[in-house]
């Protein structure tokens, strides 16, 4: 049975993917209760465009587990196919136990990810909510603490975390002036993220601007796009 989202969004199946075939069970049963087609991806899925290009936008949504590096099951991470698969108007939700150990990791992409799960919070009530959640913001329907604002970020410090990728330390004045957050910038960014990062890398203060949710409480879900200067 196909759950009509809005009028302009349908699902029919929900892809599984997790490197953990146990995992992908618990999966199967809320997307079955939904009385959703689940289709676990057994993998190796390679990089997320592959693994992208096998969707269809009209019909499929996607669990997505954020740790797909691991026993070769993939070669990026659950945030990247997440972030990918909503700029192509596919609802998805990222799942990970570690949330609140991720946050600085999943930044970068977390625009593009509306909803974070843990998997003892996965249950047919949350999907269903998740993916209308995702099919609101295709339409430009935002919650307020979701909703994207234009904010001075200032740049205070950066180093090098591993792998080409940068680290900035960073407050959103607009948003909460004695928070220090950490946005992880991966390799090979905008032209202006990686202006601001050789800036900060030489111990320069770096004033820019992006879209960011000022509405948001907590500094989990706080994400900056659209950098400017």
């Amino acid at each position: 049975m196909a759950i009509m989202l809005d009028s302009r969004h349908r699902i029919d199946r929900v892809k599984l993917i997790d490197d953990d075939p146990e995992v992908r069970a618990l999966y199967k049963y809320s997307v079955e209760d939904l009385e959703l087609f689940p289709e676990e991806i057994s993998g190796p899925i390679g990089d997320a465009g592959t693994l992208i290009e096998t969707f269809d936008s009209a019909a499929d949504a996607a669990i997505c587990d954020y740790n797909l590096k691991s026993k070769n099951y993939a070669n990026t991470d659950g945030s990247v196919v997440v972030s990918k698969l909503y700029s192509r108007n596919v609802p998805a939700v990222l799942c990970t136990r570690w949330a609140g150990h991720v946050s600085d990791q999943i930044r970068y992409w977390r625009r593009r990810i509306p909803v974070v799960l843990s998997p003892n919070e996965l249950n047919p009530e949350t999907l269903l909510s998740a993916f209308e959640v995702c099919a609101k913001e295709f339409g430009g329907g935002f919650s307020d603490f979701r909703r994207p604002w234009r904010a001075m970020v200032r740049v205070e410090s950066a180093e090098d975390a591993g792998g080409g990728h940068i680290r900035l330390n960073l407050v959103i004045p607009s948003w909460k002036s004695s928070v220090g957050l950490s946005y992880v910038v991966p390799p090979q960014p905008g032209a202006v993220l990686q202006d601001i990062c050789r800036r900060a890398m030489v111990g320069e203060v770096v004033r820019s601007f992006g879209q960011v949710n000022l509405g948001v409480e907590s500094d989990e879900d706080v994400y900056i796009d659209d950098w400017t200067m």
